[in-house]
């Protein structure tokens, strides 16, 4: 239950937490130079009779939270019975902790059957209540706190089991919490990469995916999203299926200097070790042992737009959780589960048309989420309409004359991961 998971799991190298000052430091930094202001909220599970003893300032940041609990609990073994804790770490002020009398089996329970239930787009109904008493238990606590705070954007440092947690589409009454707070996941407050300045110009971008493939399902809209982030990111390089292999990437990223790496693939997060988990490129896979040799130490972002996450999986959310840290990438988004490719052309679109609007990327995200669950994204008379204008679609897609995008299933398992500033 600390950093280490992630480097025993990448095999990178451990290093010291974050003291108070440290993590404080970090976010009023953010609040001045991003003009955004952010907290971490830390969720995690102790023993109910050690969870009485905890102090709130033990909780400096998650690091030195997670390594002062895991003094208190070194000889306590992790237990279904244990309560889960919250704790809010502000800029400014003593951290915030609310201890819950709910155990980690209740919530981990309710936590699996409600992404499961976000991810049918066909029901929706049943994922209402799981994701209104998630909001209950991961944010309501500290909501009070929060508001007072007025913060636009808060990171979560969560324990396994919650780390695939389609956050985004926890809700209050019927109110989604993308609604009013930008959200991220981060492995840990020590492991941000981060960058403090003028906003930066926009980067140098490789575009890269495939639409037809030998042994997985197609993704035929994978042309048309490449076509998008062309036109929004004028500063982009495409390679599109034969192009789009490992070789012809390094070379590009080499030529290009590109900050930003958008894969358009599948990228399965999987139960196992590295090599379980793999990017798909045109003619091979790119498993995860390999995947820190590609020398992406220099991406600011990285988007992988059609991956997922297996449910359930400690070592799947080692990966998905873990990726930018162990590349040494600022930040990553990807999607929790198989979302529907006209719906991720969708999100897409959406996410570069606000990105080039506000270089905030958990802002970006936000917006573009909120695009679509507004219904302002949509699909009618064979295009889909989105707040940069109308992309066509193909007739050979026997798409309904009209659609939305409203349903969580569509936007919520974008998930930001690492630094959500610039």
């Amino acid at each position: 239950r600390s950093p280490s998971e992630y480097s025993r799991y990448w095999g990178f190298e451990n290093s010291e937490g974050s003291s108070l000052a440290q993590t404080r430091a970090l976010l009023r930094q953010a609040d001045t130079f991003h003009q955004a202001r952010s907290a971490v909220i830390y969720a995690l599970f102790v023993p109910r009779d050690q969870a009485k003893g905890l102090n709130a300032a033990d909780f400096g940041s998650a690091q030195s939270a997670r390594l002062a609990l895991n003094r208190r609990l070194q000889n306590a073994a992790i237990g279904d019975s244990d309560q889960l804790l919250l704790v809010l770490v502000p800029s400014a002020g003593p951290p915030v902790q609310q201890q819950l009398e709910v155990t980690r089996q209740e919530v981990l329970q309710q936590a699996k059957l409600f992404r499961m239930a976000v991810s049918d787009p066909e029901d929706d109904i049943s994922y209402r209540p799981l994701a209104q008493q998630m909001y209950q238990w991961l944010f309501a606590p500290v909501e009070p706190d929060v508001q007072r705070l007025q913060l636009d954007n808060v990171m979560y440092v969560v324990d396994p089991g919650l780390r695939t947690v389609p956050l985004a589409a926890m809700m209050n009454d019927d109110r989604f919490i993308v609604e009013r707070y930008g959200l991220s996941i981060i492995p840990s407050v020590n492991l941000l990469q981060t960058s403090f300045g003028d906003p930066p110009p926009p980067p140098q971008t490789v575009a890269a995916g495939a639409d037809q493939f030998m042994q997985q399902e197609n993704l035929p809209a994978v042309s048309l999203e490449l076509a998008a982030i062309a036109d929004s990111q004028k500063s982009t390089q495409v390679l599109l299926n034969e192009a789009f292999t490992q070789t012809n990437l390094a070379t590009v990223r080499a030529q290009s200097q590109a900050a930003m790496l958008h894969l358009a693939t599948h990228a399965e997060f999987n139960a196992g070790d590295l090599p379980s988990s793999y990017l798909q490129f045109w003619d091979s896979q790119l498993t995860f042992d390999q995947i820190r040799e590609m020398g992406w130490e220099d991406l600011e972002l990285l988007i992988l737009s059609a991956c997922a996450t297996a449910i359930s999986s400690p070592e799947a959310e080692l990966g998905f959780a873990g990726l930018a840290a162990a590349t040494g990438v600022e930040s990553s988004i990807g999607s929790l589960w198989n979302v529907s490719d006209v719906g991720t052309l969708a999100l897409m679109a959406e996410f570069y048309g606000h990105w080039s609007q506000t270089p905030l990327r958990f802002d970006a995200l936000r917006r573009s989420q909120l695009s679509l669950l507004q219904g302002d994204t949509q699909i009618a008379n064979q295009s889909l309409l989105t707040a940069r204008g109308q992309i066509k679609l193909p007739a050979e897609w026997n798409l309904p004359e009209f659609a939305d995008f409203r349903h969580p299933f569509y936007w919520s398992g974008f998930t930001l991961v690492g630094n959500p500033w610039w």
